[in-house]
């Protein structure tokens, strides 16, 4: 266990109280982490206890952090949507129409392999959140403009529109859900582990992108 709690300082150390916090945002990324890696293929069958020792911390400091599964469950949604809304910023600001997005398509497909449970939570959460309708038409205006540059710059077949890109990310995220859900295909990485994940939604990425016509990295 790594969550070894802070003794108190005798010397009246003044870093002491800044170790303490450190100690646990580091510990809570842990618990984080290890939520979302056992959440996704899991689902409801993950116990909390199988959390924290994935995390390397004990059930009371997990539960210190967050008091009910829900908590935690909510902390991981939160967390993955954050994400989400990043990776379609970081896409909007890159210059470069078809790395945009294609790097938007990328995470979506990676963001779904971690399993149907955290994708479905994703969606109930976030339509209960306060500004939930901005932030979805904030989506559709940012994804409409990466398709209308990539269009523009000949790195996107001309026929497909916004809702063409949801459509098959949604399909892709979809085969990508059931083939984490049956083990899939092995790898060096190993079927089910987050490595083998990560490398199976790229190359489906690259297989949905190169057939809608934009262009491979150089």
């Amino acid at each position: 266990m790594r969550d070894g709690g802070a003794k108190p300082s005798r010397n009246g150390d003044n870093h002491e109280p800044a170790r303490v916090r450190q100690d646990a945002a580091a510990n809570r990324r842990r618990i984080l982490t290890a939520a979302r890696r056992l959440f996704g293929p899991g689902g409801d069958a993950v116990r909390v206890r199988e959390v924290a020792r994935d995390a390397g911390v004990s059930a009371a400091t997990l539960y210190r952090h967050f008091p009910a599964r829900r908590d935690l469950m909510d902390a991981v949604v939160a967390e993955q949507s954050r994400a989400c809304d990043a990776s379609v910023r970081r896409a909007v600001a890159d210059p470069d129409p078809a790395r945009a997005l294609r790097a938007y398509v990328e995470h979506a497909f990676e963001a779904q392999a971690d399993g149907a449970l955290l994708a479905a939570a994703i969606r109930a959460a976030n339509a209960t959140l306060p500004g939930h309708a901005d932030r979805v038409a904030a989506f559709h205006r940012d994804l409409a403009m990466l398709v209308a540059r990539a269009r523009a710059a000949g790195a996107l077949r001309p026929d497909l529109t916004a809702a063409d890109v949801l459509l098959v990310v949604a399909a892709g995220g979809g085969a990508n859900l059931g083939v984490t859900a049956t083990g899939g295909a092995g790898g060096s990485a190993g079927p089910g582990t987050a490595a083998h994940r990560a490398a199976r939604s790229r190359r489906l990425a690259d297989i949905v992108l190169t057939g809608m016509g934009v262009p491979s990295p150089a």
